[in-house]
């Protein structure tokens, strides 16, 4: 795997990730306290989770509420998914708590490779919306075997082992 750094940010290329099926549980998250708390496990289990180079995998994806007027600025990125491994994936409703500082850390820690359709866009857009960048992704296409039926819930399960 190669990557080129790009002003602070490093892109990781595209690897080939093994689908599997995600028979974890899905947690929402709705308060700073909640998003928070999350936050912190995460960065408990990711620690467990780091390779010989220091570096682990976040399945990461965001979502906000679509305009459909023209002329309408897109509305704020609302929700943040993150997966760091099997057992469960959270959805945090940031619309309502803000992006509380752990969970800032853990967007920014460029020893986190980030991995998610449309990554690169993700990236963009929540540095637009919410001055937080996302300092490691993995850049290019995913390889799936069923493109028609993937869904959120199945990234979550393409973390490399």
């Amino acid at each position: 795997m190669s990557s080129s750094s790009n002003a602070s940010h490093s892109i990781e290329e595209s690897r080939d990730f093994a689908a599997m099926n995600f028979d974890g549980r899905i947690l929402y998250s709705k308060t700073a306290s909640e998003v928070d708390k999350r936050t912190m496990q995460h960065l408990q289990v990711l620690e467990t989770k780091r390779d010989d180079s220091g570096k682990a995998i976040v399945g990461f994806d965001i979502e906000w509420r679509p305009s459909f007027r023209k002329g309408v600025l897109p509305n704020k990125v609302a929700v943040i998914h993150i997966c760091v491994d099997n057992d469960y994936c959270d959805v945090m409703h940031i619309i309502h708590s803000g992006i509380p500082q752990r969970l800032k850390h853990l967007i920014e820690d460029s020893t986190l490779i980030k991995v998610g359709i449309g990554i690169e866009g993700d990236s963009v857009k929540l540095f637009h919306d919410h001055g937080v960048s996302i300092h490691q992704r993995c850049r290019g296409s995913f390889r799936f075997s069923q493109p028609k039926t993937w869904r959120f819930q199945t990234m979550g399960s393409c973390l490399a082992n």
